[in-house]
């Protein structure tokens, strides 16, 4: 044994030659006449002849002795102690992460599942287990450990992507429009302001982000983004309440000459309007009338009667005037002298024979000659007396009798 190496061993004088130490032996003495010692569980030799074993490093193990190398951990686990002697000190990656690769000498060495997603289970070895946050959710920061780390996109925004990292990655719905619903995933969601409101704000929330077109105004379509699409009422119209996804037409007997307005104008009297949707009202012409507002038409005089533009009644013939063309729209004519008329009257009456219009006033009937006295002519202001040698004993005569 004295002529052996270092590493190596003689049995007795008797042998040829020394015998090296074997893979997963080592000298443990350096003396070359003892016999060579097995490497202990968690260390081992990988070469013959040698004085020490080596620890097995960190992220591999050795459960047996007498071993010319460790066996490492699995992917998605990790040693940090050297000289481990068992697999089951791999100890698993957390939650939250991952590690594709064997041999990992500590935690910090598994792998972050990125932003946008979790791994709720330890021991991953691949990134596909990290599991992505669902659309209408999103993570921030890596290396989530939890379903819980992922956010609902708050009410007024959606997020169809799945993985999305940021409450940023959250849409807004556009102005006009609101969600009510938490962790959108679509645009559907976004509920449009309806007909006669609008909503300037991205990102609504509420019903009550919708604003009214104020009175006199309306919007016809639904989804409105701004204020400009609140419509003015044209003149013939109106819109009496907020919010009116239409303007009303004025009725017959009414109008509305200017845009944006509340109501409409009765037209007044001496006025009419038989249409609906006007902008002014019609005079009454000759020969009609109006005494009431909102009407839809003028009233015709009777005969006997006459009415200037614009009246608010007719104007009956009076005794010694007459209606001579029988036609409202023409003023009534006075009797001449010799003549006479009632109220109403469509002509003059003519003093007859034997009458006169003693007073000239053609509203008073006209008076018979009295005895004594005749008149021979129609439309006279006097009568006559009877010359010498002829008389009259009854009135009203148109000539005298010869005595």
């Amino acid at each position: 044994g004295k002529s052996s190496t270092v590493g190596a061993f003689g049995a007795d004088e008797s042998m040829f030659g020394c015998i090296s130490c074997p893979i997963g032996w080592h000298d443990a003495d350096s003396n070359p006449a003892t016999p060579c010692v097995g490497c202990y569980p968690g260390r081992y030799q990988a070469e013959a002849g040698q004085i020490v074993c080596a620890e097995c490093l960190q992220g591999r193990f050795q459960p047996l002795a007498r071993q010319g190398e460790c066996a490492d951990c699995v992917a998605g686990k990790f040693l940090d102690a050297v000289a481990s002697t068992s697999q089951e000190q791999c100890q698993d990656c957390p939650s939250g992460k991952y590690s594709p690769f064997a041999r990992l000498p500590s935690a910090d060495d598994c792998i972050s599942c990125e932003a946008g997603t979790y791994i709720d289970v330890p021991g991953s070895n691949e990134e596909g287990d990290c599991i992505e946050c669902a659309a209408g959710k999103y993570a921030t920061g890596a290396g989530n450990q939890f379903a819980a780390a992922c956010i609902d996109c708050v009410v007024g925004t959606w997020q169809p992507q799945t993985r999305a990292t940021a409450a940023s990655d959250c849409i807004d719905c556009v102005p006009g429009r609101y969600s009510i619903r938490i962790s959108s995933l679509t645009v559907l969601d976004c509920i449009a302001c309806e007909s006669g409101k609008w909503s300037s704000e991205s990102g609504s929330n509420e019903p009550s982000a919708c604003i009214g077109c104020i009175s006199g105004k309306y919007a016809p379509n639904t989804g409105n983004g701004h204020i400009g699409a609140c419509l003015p009422c044209l003149p013939g119209r109106f819109s009496a309440v907020p919010a009116s996804r239409g303007c009303v037409d004025c009725v017959a007997g009414r109008y509305q000459n200017q845009g944006s307005q509340t109501e409409c104008i009765d037209c007044p009297p001496t006025y009419h309007q038989p249409a609906a949707r006007m902008t002014n009202c019609t005079i009454c012409v000759p020969g009609k009338f109006q005494s009431a507002s909102a009407s839809t038409a003028c009233s015709d005089c009777a005969v006997g009667q006459y009415a200037a533009e614009g009246s608010l009644a007719c104007t009956i013939c009076a005794g010694g005037q007459n209606d001579h063309d029988s036609r409202p729209s023409t003023p009534c004519e006075a009797c001449s002298v010799g003549t006479f008329s009632t109220a109403h009257a469509t002509s003059c009456t003519v003093c007859d024979i034997g009458q006169f219009d003693e007073d000239m006033d053609s509203s008073t009937p006209c008076e018979y000659c009295q005895t004594g006295r005749h008149q021979p002519r129609m439309q006279q202001t006097a009568c006559h007396t009877c010359p010498e040698g002829r008389y009259q004993n009854r009135r009203g005569q148109p000539q005298c009798i010869d005595c």
